[in-house]
Formats: structure tokens, sequence, C-alpha cells
């Protein structure tokens, strides 16, 4: 339907009283305009019942893109982003949130914001109602946490966490910020208080080169057994492309254990 016909006022009738004092009102003037009255109410109550539910609640489908004006459109395809509490003389775009007087508003436009209240009779915020956000944004690094101290102890960390680095052996720490340091804090040196991990190497087809050196996790004593040639090679020094190999031993031709034939005098 159309836009409902407007009603125009046909009969001035406090004007008809003044200059008829003694006659009756014409019944047709009142009825033609009581038939005015009528056509604009009910064309207007049928506009009405094609937006509105019988619960109130506006009718479904009744609101479609074209109802939005541009800036609308633009907040409801924005991605809402949460900003934290709102600041003055601060770059907002559309879709961030903000929090004042413990209510979450959401940018409608762009801008650089003032005085809050002037932003938002100009319509730059859109009131989301009572805050639920709750903020945390990343670019406060935890700075508005309403309670340091209460989110630590929520999180299990108590005053733990606010030990410095490295936490002392006495407190469970290592007592060292290396591998080196904690090791020797702790009393476990590798190659001094305990054993190093050696790596070997025993399906090995070729013979050791300098290739084989410490960024390949060899070490000084490092084995590699060359099952084809049915030798055994020891690291004497593993420096980065510069390794050196020492031939310990043979098999001999029957295809023994090449170990039977390791003489350690040689290797060092």
């Amino acid at each position: 339907m159309t836009q409902p016909t407007a009603y125009v006022k046909s009969t001035n009738f406090t004007s008809y009283a003044n200059n008829n004092p003694a006659a009756p009102y014409n019944a047709a003037d009142h009825d033609a305009e009581f038939d005015n009255l009528a056509t604009t109410i009910g064309e207007t109550l049928t506009n009405l019942g094609l937006i509105q539910r019988d619960d109130t609640k506006i009718a479904n489908a009744a609101v479609h893109a074209e109802a939005f004006d541009t800036s609308a459109l633009a907040l409801i395809a924005s991605t809402w982003t949460p900003q934290g509490f709102w600041l003055t003389a601060t770059n907002y775009v559309i879709g961030d949130l903000i929090e004042e007087s413990a209510i979450t508003f959401v940018a409608s436009e762009d801008h650089t914001s003032g005085v809050f209240a002037t932003d938002k009779a100009a319509g730059r915020w859109i009131a989301l109602g009572s805050s639920v956000l709750g903020f945390l944004a990343a670019a406060n690094n935890l700075s508005d946490l309403a309670s340091a101290a209460t989110a630590r102890g929520n999180l299990g960390l108590g005053a733990m966490a606010l030990e410095a680095a490295p936490l002392g052996i006495s407190k469970g720490g290592t007592g060292g910020t290396t591998a080196i340091t904690a090791q020797t804090a702790l009393g476990l040196l590798v190659g001094t208080d305990v054993l190093a991990f050696i790596k070997n190497k025993d399906n090995a087809v070729v013979a050791p080169g300098a290739s084989d050196d410490s960024s390949e996790g060899y070490s000084v004593g490092s084995r590699i057994t060359d099952i084809a040639a049915n030798k055994v090679y020891f690291a004497l020094d593993v420096t980065v492309d510069n390794a050196i190999w020492q031939e310990v031993g043979s098999g001999g031709s029957g295809g023994g254990n090449p170990m039977q034939s390791i003489h350690f005098a040689n290797l060092f």
C-alpha cells in the first residue's frame, strides 16, 4: 500500500458557529469530516500492520538493507574492535568499541576524539548498553585489569609471578638464565658433573669427513662405524667444516667385529 491519504479538514465548524449562531450544524458536513478521518486512520492502521506484529515487535522481513543509510551499513559491515576505555585526542574508526561511564559504545564514524559528550551528541558514538566487555585490549598489555593481584591469584600464580629472573634454586628455579649457568648452579655441568651425551653413528656406508662436525651433533669422542668398509672412526676435533676423524681399526677380511682391533692409545 502507498502512504495513507493525508487528512484535510473540509469544514471549519468554529467559523460556521460564529457566523451562524442560531443555526444547527450541517449533519452532512459532519459525516464528510468523519469520513475523511476514517479514511486516513484506517489506511494508517493498515500500513502499521505491515511493519508491526500483534506482539508489538517489528514484523518479520520488515527491515531491509535499503532502510539503512550509508553510515549505518558501514557500521554493520565493520569489524568491531575493543579499544578499552574512551580517551580524548585519539583516532577512532567505525566499529571501535569503547567504555565510558560503565556503558559500551560503538563508533559510528571515523573521528579524532575531543570531548565525549560533544562527540556523542554529534552522533559519533552509539550506546550499546551497560558495559559487558570487561575490556582487555591487546594494546594495553593487561594494564586495564581491575586488579593485577586478584588476576594472579585467580591464575594460581600468587607471589611467584613477581619473582625476578633467574628464579633461585631455593624457590624451585635453576638459578641461571642460560643452560650453562643453570647446570653450574645445580651442580650438573655436562662433562664435569654428569656424562655428556655423545652422538654415534654405527650404520655409515662411507668414511666420515670434515663436514661431520659439531653442527651435525658430533662431539670429541663420537664414533662412526663404516659398515661398508668395516672400519671404525673416532672424532678428535669437531670444528665446523674442519672435523678430524681417526681410524682406529678394521675387522679384517673375515668380516669380524671392527671394534676388536681398536687401540685407544691412537686416539690422542
